[in-house]
């Protein structure tokens, strides 16, 4: 994995933290697919992993969050930047094997879905697709989509912790 980012140099607080943990770790799995299998199996981390496991916990921990919780939200945001890391080395294999590009398959899949789904059994997809809304994204918009729901979700949870603890 190499080594992890010195999080302390980061200007701001645990959300701009976690923002640069998460975009250097998923650079981490572009450079190197294969790290995605082999974090997923059982195993004890190495060195390397432990360290930006601990760059992680440390920009979380001053939040006041209980450690568990800590641990939760860490685990959190690596289970979503793994999964969109998976989700692009996927496309990227996939395009390679066909030489047919994501936009090209989303486009094809689309115009067969339209014809396929049931307005019947299946109106919200339909209207989607009638609407044109299932459109392709790029991967860096979807990146960006989802780690900005998941930090606002941490936020959300650290705000209503510090509220409820009459911090807030």
């Amino acid at each position: 994995m190499g080594p992890s980012p010195d999080l302390r140099e980061v200007p701001g607080g645990w959300r701009e933290r976690l923002d640069r943990w998460a975009r250097e770790i998923r650079s981490v799995f572009r450079r190197h697919p294969w790290a995605l299998a082999v974090i997923a199996d059982r195993r004890v981390m190495g060195p390397n992993e432990i360290a930006w496991f601990e760059a992680a916990l440390a920009a979380v921990a001053p939040t006041g969050l209980p450690d568990r919780t800590v641990v939760d939200v860490v685990l959190l945001l690596n289970a979503y930047v793994r999964g969109a890391a998976q989700g692009s080395v996927a496309q990227a294999r996939a395009e390679r094997r066909t030489g047919v590009g994501a936009d090209a398959w989303a486009a094809a899949n689309a115009k067969i879905l339209a014809r396929v789904v049931d307005d019947d059994r299946y109106p919200v997809l339909a209207g989607i697709l009638a609407a044109g809304a299932l459109t392709p994204e790029d991967a860096a918009h979807e990146f960006e989509f989802g780690l900005t729901r998941v930090l606002d979700s941490i936020a959300a949870l650290i705000d209503e912790r510090a509220r409820l603890s009459g911090r807030g």
